[in-house]
């Protein structure tokens, strides 16, 4: 049975997006995808970010998105992102509120991170690009 470090291994070089106008946290995050080994592609413009997405859909894998933005809220960015492309949406916030979570959820993001996360919740962040790869593979079995 395969270990969670060599399962995150074949992950190495994931596309990620981050998009908060905070540049301390996307600096951070910069730098914890550097030790992933991920891409990670830096906005602290939500229109410029969805802008990027749309344009490079096919390589993307997962986005980190601050729900408190000056010209679009994650929200918003994630309900363009939904009705336009299928790739995984993390919110992040302050709120750490079950309120909060739940509302993320309900809009589609595929998991919530409060401020500041850890290290270790970037390392795995791969698993929502497994689980959307393994539950369109169980589609497809399902439609054929």
């Amino acid at each position: 049975m395969a270990t969670e470090q060599n399962v995150s291994f074949q992950f190495e070089g994931l596309w990620v997006v981050a998009v908060d106008d905070d540049t301390t946290i996307l600096e951070i995050i910069k730098q914890m995808g550097f030790k992933c080994h991920y891409r990670v592609a830096t906005f602290s413009d939500a229109p410029d970010a969805l802008n990027y997405v749309l344009e490079n859909k096919d390589r993307i894998d997962v986005i980190l998105v601050d729900v408190h933005l000056p010209n679009m809220d994650g929200y918003e960015f994630l309900k363009h992102i939904n009705k336009e492309i299928d790739i995984p949406v993390i919110i992040m916030s302050v709120d750490g509120s079950t309120s909060a979570v739940r509302k993320a959820i309900t809009h589609g993001a595929c998991d919530y991170w409060t401020k500041p996360f850890s290290e270790n919740q970037f390392k795995i962040m791969w698993k929502h690009v497994a689980m959307k790869a393994w539950n369109e593979r169980s589609y497809k079995k399902k439609i054929f």
